[in-house]
């Protein structure tokens, strides 16, 4: 289920602080309720800059972030930002892409990029004493792609390829078209990837014009973690970031409404399922803002346990049964089965599963008879937040993991701070919290199946 969670090393934190200091035109601000180690600065056009420093090791992590993402673009330009991405870590103006591989093969460093629904960065992480060469090399080529033509033709020729595997995967084609019919006519049905209708339209051209965009003061920020020197580096940061113009008075990210889930099930047919199935269950579920989030997250773990139990170990109906709460301001949530073997009940299991979930029941075993043993969520509920935690945080300890955390708060929270109380609001779950939150989403909420089977098998898929 990969696919499900690709760029995801950017939403990896730790505790985040401010401190006060002021050099050469760059503030310093103590941010209230955040002590301790990360200092905000400001370069002369307002660009925030957050440091956290870390002497424990050599490596630098640098993101530049741009907040806005899909939001700001209509579907036929799907891809577009993260094409623009990629093109700006493939050569500038100072730097072909030749003298950038050979940059990073010298250096042993690693150049980065995402984009997603809320915003879009480029990166880099070198040792400090490579940084020095790398942070150049970096600006230029967010500030002045060169849009080399032979580089272009070689990530269209990626992207085709991309988009020729996911419709091969009967797997990835059930999730692909899940996605975008549950997001018809919704901001997010722009993707953050390219698209069969979208992949026309990703040019050069498209590109330059979405990067006159990009590059605008208000939408920046920069975080760096990592064995820096604050004002050397932002001394350097001003001369070039420094100097983009604020096209707007203000940048304010767009309103996203929650999504609404409804309709009939959707069964297509792919050749590479015969003999098998793939099916998903999908429903809305909580913004990753709102107070049932975490809860939400808890109780798909637990869920996941109990449909492993049922639908994989009692029926024998899937190889892998699964769910989860995706993250973002309209989420969804699934219920994922890989190499369905019964199309014909597995929705039934589900359900059978759902209804144990429902009454707060987590299977724990069997017992000398073959009688299933049954623990209460309370019972299980510390080792559940317990495994929350180490999953999403366990990455805390690199630089990368830290400062891809922060550019995930920023644009999923507008600060670089929110994503630092999830631990703690994590820690605070209560079974009565579990239980209303899966009452409320799981079984309450409208909800849409989705299946990809052989041909000729529709007639055997039942939900």
């Amino acid at each position: 289920m990969n696919h499900l969670y690709t760029k995801i090393r950017f939403f990896l934190f730790a505790v985040l602080t401010a401190a006060a200091f002021l050099y050469s035109g760059c503030t310093s601000v103590q941010v209230p309720g955040n002590s301790g180690e990360i200092r905000e600065y400001a370069l002369a056009n307002g660009i925030p800059v957050y440091v956290k420093k870390n002497s424990e090791n050599q490596l630098v992590s640098l993101y530049i972030v741009v907040k806005g993402g899909t939001a700001l673009l209509t579907p036929d330009k799907s891809g577009l930002e993260l094409a623009l991405v990629r093109m700006m870590k493939s050569g500038s103006a100072k730097y072909t892409y030749e003298q950038l591989q050979a940059l990073e093969y010298r250096t042993h460093a690693d150049f980065f990029g995402f984009s997603q629904n809320e915003g879009s960065g480029l990166g880099i992480e070198c040792i400090d004493y490579y940084l020095d060469d790398m942070l150049p090399a970096l600006t230029d080529g967010f500030m002045h792609p060169a849009f080399g033509k032979a580089e272009y033709d070689t990530m269209m020729k990626d992207y085709q390829q991309k988009l020729q595997s996911t419709m091969n995967s009967p797997d990835s084609l059930c999730y692909y078209t899940l996605n975008r019919t549950v997001y018809k006519d919704h901001p997010y049905e722009t993707s953050p990837d390219a698209t069969p209708d979208s992949i026309g339209n990703i040019s050069i051209d498209t590109m330059k014009d979405l990067h006159t965009k990009l590059m605008d003061a208000r939408r920046i920020s920069v975080v760096v973690v990592g064995n820096v020197s604050a004002s050397g580096l932002i001394k350097k940061l001003d001369e070039t970031l420094g100097k983009l113009p604020a096209l707007e008075n203000s940048f304010t990210v767009p309103e996203i409404p929650p999504v609404s889930v409804s309709g009939l099930p959707v069964v297509l047919t792919h050749q590479a399922a015969a003999g098998t199935g793939f099916m998903y269950q999908c429903f809305a579920s909580p913004s990753v803002t709102s107070n049932d989030y975490i809860p939400a997250c808890i109780a798909a773990d637990m869920y996941s346990d109990v449909l492993y139990q049922i639908v994989r170990e009692k029926y024998g109906a899937c190889y892998t049964p699964a769910s989860a709460v995706l993250s973002s301001q309209a989420a969804i949530g699934l219920v994922m089965l890989y190499r369905v073997s019964d199309p014909g009940h597995a929705a039934a299991y589900v359900q059978e599963a759902r209804q144990l979930m429902d009454q707060g029941k987590l299977v724990t075993g069997k017992d000398t008879a073959g009688n299933y043993q049954y623990a209460s969520i309370s019972d299980r509920l510390e080792s559940y937040r317990n495994i929350y935690i180490n999953n999403r945080y366990s990455q805390m300890k690199t630089n990368s993991g830290v400062a891809g955390k922060i550019a995930a708060s920023i644009l999923q929270f507008g600060d670089p701070y929110t994503a630092d109380t999830m631990i703690g609001k994590a820690r605070s779950v209560t079974a009565d919290d579990i239980i209303r939150v899966f009452d409320t989403y799981w079984v309450k909420g409208n909800s849409r199946w989705f299946a990809v089977v052989g041909p000729g098998a529709e007639s055997t898929v039942h939900f």
